[in-house]
Formats: structure tokens, C-alpha cells, sequence
């Protein structure tokens, strides 16, 4: 719109000016609303461009399982997960058995007030025996709440007593070798260095009155003790 024309028409030069300064302004408008619509379509085309790739990115991972058998796929996955677990089950059950061995090594390894062992077994068998009996009752449920010392006596012990050929007793190879001294004394009249000698001396009717009489003599002297 030009303003001879607006004069052709017949309106004041004050008309006129109002007339183009409405005009400007609703030029300046739509000038806003076609940089905001630009703009908009520019994002568009963005988001366009973004899904595209999206889509041929997704069409050609879908490519890689051309031929894939997906239920066995899932049994596979399955499976691992089986292992996993189980493997992670067989860790903490190892740490724990081995948490046990400890504790039980340290026990049967524990010294009394005068510095001697607690616990000294006849021999090794019977303390490899007690040793897995006690880590096989620790390892039960039944074992909550209970200590090694109480599970190990209700192990080794019968109606309050110490079961017999489980633990040295030190009473008996007490008495014995006294019974020995008094032997070595009866043979000799007084104490002797020869004792195993007259031992080997004698004949098989005195060895075997020996044996009937006193069998743990008889056994330390033909073992040497």
C-alpha cells in the first residue's frame, strides 16, 4: 500500500499516516510469525532427520538377528543365568566351608591354662573324623545358636562321659609308666637302663605270662618305649 494511493482515495495526510503506521505494525506481526514458523519447520526437519537415522540404525541391528533362532536365544540366556547363580551359590558356599575350617582348625588347636593342648586325639584318623563330624554339624541349621565347644561335647561325649579311645589319656600313661618303673624294679631289684634287653631275653613262657598279666607293659616294652 502506497501513499499516493490512500491520497487518490481522498484521505487526510492525518488518515494516511495512521492508515501506514497500522500497516506497519501488522507487517511487523506477521515478520514475527513467519521467523517463528521458520524456525519450527527447521526443528521439524531436525526431529525429521533424527528419526531416520533412528530407523536405519534399529533396521540394521534388526539385520543381525536375521536367522536367529529367539527362542533358543532365550534358553540360552536362561541357562547362563542358571550358571551365574549357581557359580555365585558355590563362591559364598566355599567361603563359608572355608570360614568353618578355620574356626574349627583353631579350636582343636587351643591350649589349656598350664599351655597344654585341650584336645590330643589317639592319632590322626580319629582327629580327621572329629574334625569333619564337627564341620559337618556346624554347617546345619541346627548349629544356630550353639557354640563349637557345645557341638564338639555332644560329639565326644555319651551320657556325660567322655567316650573312651577318642583323647589321650594323660592319667593312664601316667600310671603305666609307673607300673613300668615297678616292673624294671621287680626285674632287677632297682631301677635299670637294660630293661628292654631283659625283655629280649626272655623266654616265650615269660613273655607270654607278661603279656596275660600286664598287656600295656608287655606292648611299651616290645614296641621299645
Amino acid at each position: 500500500m502506497k501513499t499516493d494511493d490512500l491520497k487518490g482515495r481522498g484521505l487526510t495526510q492525518e488518515q494516511i499516516d495512521f492508515v501506514m503506521s497500522e500497516n506497519g505494525k501488522d507487517l511487523k506481526a506477521l515478520q514475527e510469525d513467519l521467523k517463528t514458523l521458520t524456525a519450527d519447520i527447521e526443528t521439524v526437519k531436525a526431529k525429521r532427520d533424527e528419526y531416520k537415522k533412528s530407523l536405519e540404525t534399529v533396521e540394521g541391528r534388526l539385520k543381525d538377528f536375521d536367522g536367529v533362532n529367539v527362542e533358543d536365544l532365550k534358553g540360552q540366556i536362561a541357562t547362563l543365568t542358571t550358571q551365574l547363580a549357581d557359580e555365585k551359590k558355590a563362591r559364598e558356599t566355599d567361603a563359608q566351608r572355608a570360614e568353618t575350617e578355620k574356626n574349627v582348625n583353631a579350636f582343636l588347636a587351643s591350649l589349656d591354662d598350664d599351655g597344654n593342648k585341650k584336645y590330643e586325639f589317639l592319632n590322626d584318623i580319629t582327629e580327621d573324623f572329629y574334625r569333619g563330624k564337627l564341620m559337618e554339624e556346624l554347617s546345619k541349621d541346627s548349629a544356630k545358636g550353639k557354640s563349637i565347644g557345645d557341638i564338639f561335647t555332644a560329639l565326644t561325649t555319651e551320657d556325660g562321659k567322655t567316650k573312651a579311645n577318642i583323647f589321650v589319656d594323660r592319667k593312664q600313661e601316667q600310671l603305666e609308666a609307673t607300673r613300668v618303673r615297678d616292673f624294671t624294679r621287680q626285674m632287677s631289684g632297682k631301677a635299670t637302663p637294660n630293661l628292654s634287653d631283659k625283655f629280649k631275653a626272655m623266654n616265650l613262657d615269660e613273655l607270654m605270662k607278661l603279656k596275660a598279666s600286664d598287656p600295656a607293659i608287655y606292648d611299651k616294652l616290645r614296641k621299645g618305649d
